[in-house]
């Protein structure tokens, strides 16, 4: 049984136990609470995301799961979390798998706005799935100037008046699942924004450059290194992305990558050699940038229009 199957098959599992965690920041650090649902609205709730859980289920049941850093700009999508730094607080779903749920006990909470995260652990016996839910400002509200509509008896009219307690809304969306030690994120949008993805995404980008080195392709990196090094995010992804997916550095003989660059129609007269002509010089981002898409393999030649189309996506036909 693939990821893709067990994830169907927990998700459509029946009588799932459900338990629910507030994650929140301590000082230097973040703390996991368990949090206890009023009698009738737990099962409620956890409805909400495996409800969630078997759409998704059921839309990457027949499709195989891309690693996140072989991303390729499409919106959407799920995929497997392969990049070797992992921010902080996205450890606690690994973490919460792999302890007894027990040993986390219930907390008070101060203030239910000072949430980072929802955690909802699913699953019966040993087969368990925990989702990741990012709390945004906007889905929590303070009773500050927050009033509730009361209804009164008989023909007398409603009336408003201050609310007694901090909001939480949910609706059973989450932005990442945790399954047998690993992490998937649901899209790639949210994981960019919020959760420390830009440094993992540069360091992971300076191990691709050790990577292109090793293939002597190129008489030197420090062009591509000085950007990467000053936190050039947009690059970085360019560099992780086309390392990633190349058959290019993969057993492919550098002089044959290099005779290609010089007699191919579209790469002809774009780049420069070294004296020996044996690698290519970066000398420009401009030339960094059709580098990487060289070995991204990022040109399509259509025969039929003899046409070259620069690609996001290489689905194999």
């Amino acid at each position: 049984m693939n990821q893709q199957e067990k994830i169907y098959s927990i998700a459509n599992a029946e009588d799932l136990g459900w338990s629910f965690f507030l994650l929140f920041a301590e000082a230097d650090s973040y703390a996991l609470k368990l949090i206890d649902i009023e009698d009738g609205h737990g099962g409620e709730l956890a409805g909400l995301f495996i409800s969630r859980l078997r759409e998704l289920a059921s839309s990457i049941i027949d499709s195989p799961i891309p690693p996140i850093s072989t991303a390729d700009g499409r919106s959407g999508g799920f995929y497997r979390y392969d990049l070797a730094e992992v921010p902080e607080r996205l450890k606690f779903g690994i973490d919460l798998l792999s302890k007894d749920e027990s040993s986390i006990l219930p907390g008070k909470i101060a203030r239910i706005t000072d949430a980072k995260a929802l955690l909802v652990l699913l699953g019966r016996d040993k087969e368990r799935i925990c989702l990741y839910r990012h709390l945004f400002p906007f889905s929590m509200y303070r009773k500050k100037n927050l009033y509730e509509c009361v209804a009164s008896a008989g023909a007398a009219p409603s009336r408003l008046k201050p609310a007694a307690n901090d909001f939480l809304r949910l609706d059973g969306d989450f932005d990442f699942l945790y399954l047998d030690g690993e992490m998937y994120t649901v899209g790639t949008e949210r994981i960019q924004k919020s959760y420390g993805f830009s440094q993992a995404i540069l360091a992971e980008a300076q191990k691709s450059i050790k990577a292109i080195a090793e293939c002597r392709l190129v008489e030197s990196l420090s062009k591509l290194e000085g950007r990467v090094e000053s936190g050039d995010v947009r690059l970085a992804k360019k560099v992780v992305k086309a390392v990633g997916t190349s058959k290019v550095l993969s057993g492919m003989p550098p002089e044959r990558v290099i005779e290609f660059t010089k007699k191919n129609k579209f790469y002809a007269d774009k780049f420069k050699y070294s004296q020996d002509g044996k690698s290519i010089i970066l000398s420009s981002i401009k030339s960094v940038e059709l580098f990487l898409r060289l070995i991204g393999d990022d040109y399509l030649y259509s025969e039929l229009s003899e046409t070259y189309y620069e690609i996001i996506a290489k689905d194999l036909a």
